[in-house]
C-alpha cells in the first residue's frame, strides 16, 4: 500500500475514477445487504465477495505489492496481532466503563457455540469495511497526502459509514471514527490490510458476541436521568465515552507515530537522492 516518495503525484482524474468506482462498489454491498435482509449470513458473505472483488480491481491489495508474497504463517501471525490488540483496547474499554460505574458485569456460561457461530458475519464484515472504507482511501491519498492525514481520512470514512446506520448514536459515530484512525495507522505500518483485519474482526466480534451473552455480559447501569454514557446503554460498551477515551488516547498516538515515521522516511528519502 505504499510507494516511493519521489514519484509524482498521480492525475487528478485517475483518482476522481477510482473515488467514483470505489463509491459504486461499497453501494452494491450496501444493496446487497437490503436485498437480503432474510438471509443474514448470506448478505455478509455477499458484501465480503464484492469488496473483495471491486477492491481487487481497483489495486487495494492485502499485502504490499512491492514486497516478497508473505507466506501463510506470516499473514495468521499478523492478524492474529491485530486480534489481541483490538481484545486489549476493548479491555481497557470495558475497564473504564467498569471503574465509572457505566457498566456490570454478569457471569455467563460460556456459549462456545454461540462464539464460533458469531464470529462469520464480524470476518465478513471486516473484510468489507476494511477494504472499502480503509484501504481504498489510504489507495485514494496515495501521494496526494502524508500518512497522518490518510489516516485520519480513514476515521472520517468510518464515522461516515457509521452516520449512516440505523440507530447509531453520537458516541458510537465518535467511537467509529476514532477505531478508523487506528484501524488506517494498521494499515499503513503492516503495509497491508492483514493486521487491521484481524483487529476488526476481533473487535466486531467481541463486542457483538464476547461481552454479550457469550462469555460475559455487560448491563448497562444509569440513575433516574438514564443511562449512564460510559456504558454506551443499549448501544454497546464500544458505543460509549469510555470507548472514546481509549480510542481516542489510541486515535492521537497513532497520528502521532506515523507523523514521525513519515518524517524519518522523507529524511531518508532526501539524503538517499542527495547522495546519489
Amino acid at each position: 500500500m505504499t510507494t516511493p516518495l519521489n514519484l509524482p503525484p498521480p492525475p487528478l482524474a485517475a483518482k476522481a475514477r477510482l473515488a467514483a468506482w470505489g463509491l459504486a462498489v461499497y453501494a452494491a454491498t450496501l444493496i446487497a445487504a437490503a436485498l437480503m435482509t432474510r438471509n443474514a449470513v448470506g448478505a455478509v458473505a455477499c458484501q465480503a465477495a464484492l469488496a473483495e472483488w471491486g477492491s481487487g480491481r481497483l489495486l487495494v491489495t492485502w499485502s504490499d505489492p512491492h514486497a516478497p508474497m508473505p507466506s501463510g504463517t506470516a499473514i495468521a501471525k499478523r492478524a492474529l496481532k491485530g486480534a489481541g490488540i483490538a481484545l486489549v483496547l476493548l479491555a481497557a474499554v470495558v475497564a473504564l466503563a467498569l471503574a465509572a460505574k457505566g457498566v456490570r458485569l454478569v457471569a455467563s456460561p460460556p456459549k462456545l457455540t454461540s462464539l464460533a457461530v458469531g464470529l462469520l458475519a464480524p470476518v465478513c464484515l471486516a473484510v468489507r469495511d476494511e477494504l472499502l472504507l480503509h484501504g481504498l482511501v489510504l489507495r485514494l491519498l496515495d501521494r496526494v497526502a502524508p500518512p497522518p492525514v490518510a489516516i485520519v481520512a480513514c476515521g472520517l470514512s468510518s464515522a461516515a459509514a457509521a452516520f449512516g446506520v440505523v440507530g447509531a448514536t453520537p458516541f458510537g459515530i465518535a467511537a467509529a471514527g476514532l477505531g478508523g484512525i487506528v484501524l488506517g495507522f494498521a494499515w499503513v505500518r503492516d503495509r497491508g490490510a492483514w493486521l487491521a483485519w484481524g483487529a476488526h474482526a476481533a473487535w466486531l466480534w467481541a463486542t457483538t458476541s464476547l461481552v454479550r451473552g457469550g462469555l460475559v455480559d455487560l448491563r448497562a447501569m444509569g440513575s433516574a436521568n438514564g443511562t449512564s454514557p460510559w456504558g454506551g446503554g443499549d448501544a454497546g460498551v464500544e458505543a460509549s465515552l469510555a470507548a472514546i477515551v481509549v480510542l481516542g488516547v489510541a486515535a492521537v498516538a497513532a497520528v502521532v507515530v506515523a507523523a514521525r515515521d513519515h518524517a524519518r522516511e522523507t529524511a531518508a528519502s532526501e539524503h538517499i537522492a542527495l547522495h546519489s
